[in-house]
C-alpha cells in the first residue's frame, strides 16, 4: 500500500474546506435502502469508512488518552485523510447520557456541537452515520445496556436535526449488550428498537434508521421484525474475531444468512496488534472476512479514524499485517481495509 503523503493531506484538506463553505446538507444526494442492499440517489452503493470518537462525549466528560485527544483531531485534513483512502462514510459515535436531560452530564452544547461536525462531514461529501453510544466512552459509567427511555430522551434532544437530512443516517443504540442465551434478549431488543422507530417516525424523521444486533452487535440471526412505515430499516454488526463472530465458521450463522434478505453494514470493526485479545492468525481471518463482505457487498466502518495507533502509522499510512506480531504498536487491518473500501463500488 503506498503511503499517504502528509503534503498531499494538507491541500486536499484546504480544498474540503472550500468546499464546506460552499456545500450544504440540502445539497445532498438521498441514501435509502432496497431489498438486502443500501441505494444513494436511487443507484446501488455501499457505504464504507470509519467511525469516528471525536463527539462520543460531552466536552470535559472524555476518556483519557488518545479519546481525549480524538476531538482536536477532527477538521478538513481528518476529512482529507478519509477520503484519500477510499472512505465515502463516517460513522458519528455520539453520548446517550450527554443527550438525555435526564443525564447528570446532558448538555446542549454539546448536541449543537453534535450538529456542527456532522454537517462539516457532509459539506466536505460525506455520508454520516449517527450512532447512539451508551458505553464508557459516552462519559457516565453503568448505563443500560439494552435500548429504553434514556435512548428515547437522548433521540428527542438530536433526532430531528437530520430528520430531513437523507444524506445521514440514524444508528438507533450502538452494541446491545444482552446475548442471545438469554431468552428475553430479542423481546427486550424488540421493544426498545421499536419505541425508538416509532418515535422518530412521529417526529418526521426520514432517515435510514440502523439496528444494531444483539451480543454487542455480534448477532442478528433471530432478530425479530420491527415495523417501520417508511421501510427504511437496516440493521448493524461488529464482528470482532475476540466476541462471539471469533470463528469464521460462525459468520454465516451468527449474521451472514441474515444478510441476504436484509441491508447489513459493518458499522465497526478492527484487527490490531495492539488488542489484548490479539492472535498471530488475524491477517488471514480478515481475509476470510473481507471476502465475505465482499460477495454480499457489505460495507464497513474501520475503527476509529481519529484514535491514530489503531488505523494509520506516524506517517499517515494505513497500519497493515506486514510483519504482524501481538503486542507491537500500529500493526492491522488498515490497510486492507482501505484495499477492501476501494475494490467494492
Amino acid at each position: 500500500m503506498a503511503r499517504i503523503k502528509l503534503s498531499a493531506l494538507a491541500a486536499l484538506a484546504s480544498s474540503l474546506f472550500v468546499m464546506a463553505c460552499a456545500v450544504s446538507a440540502a445539497d445532498a444526494q438521498v441514501v435509502s435502502v432496497s431489498g438486502n442492499a443500501f441505494t444513494k440517489d436511487g443507484r446501488a452503493w455501499v457505504p464504507e469508512g470509519f467511525s469516528l470518537v471525536a463527539i462520543v462525549a460531552p466536552p470535559g466528560h472524555e476518556l483519557g488518552g488518545q479519546f481525549a485527544n480524538a476531538p482536536r483531531l477532527y477538521g478538513p485534513q481528518l476529512l482529507a485523510q478519509a477520503h484519500a483512502m477510499g472512505a465515502n462514510t463516517l460513522r458519528f459515535q455520539v453520548s446517550q447520557p450527554g443527550l438525555d436531560p435526564q443525564s447528570p452530564i446532558y448538555s446542549p452544547a454539546y448536541a449543537r456541537e453534535i450538529v456542527d461536525k456532522v454537517r462539516q462531514a457532509e459539506a466536505a461529501g460525506f455520508v454520516a452515520i449517527v450512532s447512539m453510544q451508551w458505553e464508557k466512552p459516552a462519559g457516565l459509567p453503568d448505563q443500560p445496556g439494552m435500548p429504553g427511555d434514556s435512548t428515547l430522551r437522548a433521540w428527542s434532544t438530536i433526532g430531528g436535526a437530520f430528520a430531513d437530512d437523507g444524506n445521514v443516517m440514524l444508528e438507533l443504540f450502538n452494541e446491545p449488550a444482552m446475548w442471545e442465551r438469554n431468552p428475553q434478549a430479542w423481546p427486550i431488543w424488540q421493544q426498545g428498537m421499536q419505541a425508538v422507530v416509532d418515535q422518530l417516525r412521529s417526529a418526521g424523521a426520514r432517515n435510514v434508521l440502523i439496528l444494531d444486533g444483539i451480543h454487542g452487535s455480534h448477532v442478528l440471526s433471530g432478530a425479530p421484525a420491527i415495523n417501520d412505515p417508511l421501510h427504511k430499516l437496516a440493521y448493524a454488526i461488529h464482528p470482532y474475531f475476540a466476541g462471539a463472530g471469533e470463528e469464521p465458521g460462525t459468520w454465516e450463522s451468527l449474521w451472514g444468512r441474515f444478510a441476504d434478505n436484509h441491508p447489513v453494514l459493518v458499522t465497526e470493526w478492527n484487527a490490531t496488534s495492539g488488542d489484548p485479545k490479539c492472535s498471530p492468525d488475524w491477517a488471514e481471518t480478515s481475509q476470510q472476512l473481507f471476502q465475505v463482505l465482499g460477495r454480499r457487498r457489505i460495507g464497513v466502518m474501520i475503527w476509529a479514524l481519529d484514535l491514530p495507533s489503531t488505523v494509520v502509522d506516524d506517517s499517515g499510512a494505513p497500519d497493515s499485517f506486514q510483519n504482524f506480531h501481538c503486542g507491537a504498536r500500529g500493526e492491522g487491518a488498515a490497510s486492507m481495509a482501505v484495499q477492501y473500501m476501494k475494490s467494492v463500488h
